[in-house]
C-alpha cells in the first residue's frame, strides 16, 4: 500500500468560500431554519462542514474506475443514493430524478420563481462554459435585500438556489447555474442522484487524466466517508495530508464503519429494470 501511494495522482480542490452564505443563513430565525429544512432538506448544515482538502484527494487516490468504487487494502466502499438522500435529507421516495433536457427554464419561469422583473433578470443573466446562469454577488446581494424588506419566503428560495450552485454543483467559481433547482422547486425532481454521478464523473475524469482538479459537492463526499471512517460521534481532528494518507491507508474490513443502525435504510436500489446496477445522469454528461 506504501507502495502505491508514491505514485499519487496530484490532485487538488478547490473549496468555495462559505462565509458569506453562512451570514445570509443566520439572518433565518429558528421557526425559518425548520421551515427551510422541510423545503429544502438539511442544505444548511453543508455549510458548516469543515472539508479537510488532504482526506479528500488521499481517499480519492484509492479510487478504482474499472469498478467505480473504493478499493482499499481488504475492502471496497462506493457511495450509494440512499446514503446521499439521508446526509441531505432529500429522500427520493415517489420524486422522479433529475435530468437536463437539453435546454434551460425559460427567463419568465426563473423571473417568477425569484420575484424579479424579466428585464431586470434578463440583463444580469450570464453563459459562461457553456452554462446559463447569474453570478453568486448578484444574487447574494438580492438575498440580502429580501432579509431587509423580511420577504423570508423569496429569500430561502433565494439562498437555496446560492447553495445548489456553489455548494450542491460547483463548475465555475462563484457563477450559480439555475436548471437543478428550478427542476427541484417545480416538479420536485430529486437533484440527489445528479450529485452522486458528478462526483463519480469527476473521479473518473481525473484518474482517466492522471490528475487535476476534483469538482463536486464535496461536503456530502466528506461527510459520506467520515461516517465510514469514524464512529458516529468521535471528534475528528485537523491533520496534515500526510497523516490522512497513513491513517486512510492503514483502514481495514475490521476498522472501518460498516453500516450505521441509526440511518435505518429499509429499501437499496441496486438495479435498474434489466441493469444490474443503477445508470446515473449527472449534470456533466
Amino acid at each position: 500500500m506504501e507502495s502505491d501511494l508514491k505514485k499519487t495522482l496530484k490532485l487538488k480542490i478547490r473549496q468555495p468560500n462559505l462565509k458569506s452564505l453562512r451570514d445570509l443563513s443566520n439572518k433565518l430565525k429558528n421557526s425559518q431554519r425548520r421551515t427551510f429544512v422541510v423545503r429544502f432538506g438539511k442544505l444548511l448544515n453543508l455549510l458548516e462542514v469543515t472539508v479537510q482538502e488532504g482526506a479528500l484527494t488521499t481517499l480519492a487516490q484509492f479510487y478504482d474506475p474499472p469498478l467505480r468504487c473504493f478499493t482499499f487494502q481488504d475492502f471496497q466502499l462506493a457511495p450509494t443514493i440512499e446514503e446521499f438522500e439521508q446526509i441531505l435529507d432529500i429522500p427520493l421516495g415517489n420524486k422522479k430524478t433529475y435530468l437536463y433536457m437539453g435546454h434551460y427554464p425559460s427567463l419568465a419561469t426563473t423571473a417568477a420563481t425569484l420575484g424579479i422583473g424579466v428585464r431586470e433578470l434578463a440583463s444580469k443573466k450570464e453563459m459562461k462554459g457553456g452554462v446559463e446562469g447569474f453570478s453568486r454577488a448578484y444574487l447574494e446581494g438580492y438575498a440580502l435585500c429580501l432579509a431587509e424588506n423580511e420577504k423570508w419566503d423569496g429569500f430561502m428560495d433565494v439562498l437555496a438556489l446560492i447553495i445548489y450552485g456553489i455548494v450542491l454543483f460547483p463548475k465555475i467559481k462563484d457563477f450559480v447555474a439555475i436548471d437543478v433547482f428550478l427542476a427541484y422547486k417545480h416538479e420536485r425532481r430529486s437533484p440527489v442522484p445528479a450529485i452522486l454521478a458528478n462526483t463519480y464523473h469527476t473521479l473518473n475524469l481525473r484518474h482517466e487524466r492522471k490528475g487535476g482538479m476534483i469538482l463536486c459537492c464535496f461536503p456530502t463526499l466528506y461527510l459520506w466517508f467520515m461516517t465510514h471512517m469514524f464512529q458516529k460521534g468521535s471528534q475528528i481532528e485537523t491533520i496534515s495530508k500526510s497523516e490522512w494518507a497513513h491513517n486512510i491507508a492503514s483502514l481495514s474490513e475490521k476498522t472501518i464503519v460498516w453500516y450505521s443502525y441509526e440511518q435505518d435504510i429499509s429499501e437499496v436500489i441496486c438495479q435498474c429494470g434489466d441493469f444490474p446496477n443503477v445508470p446515473l445522469m449527472g449534470t456533466e454528461g
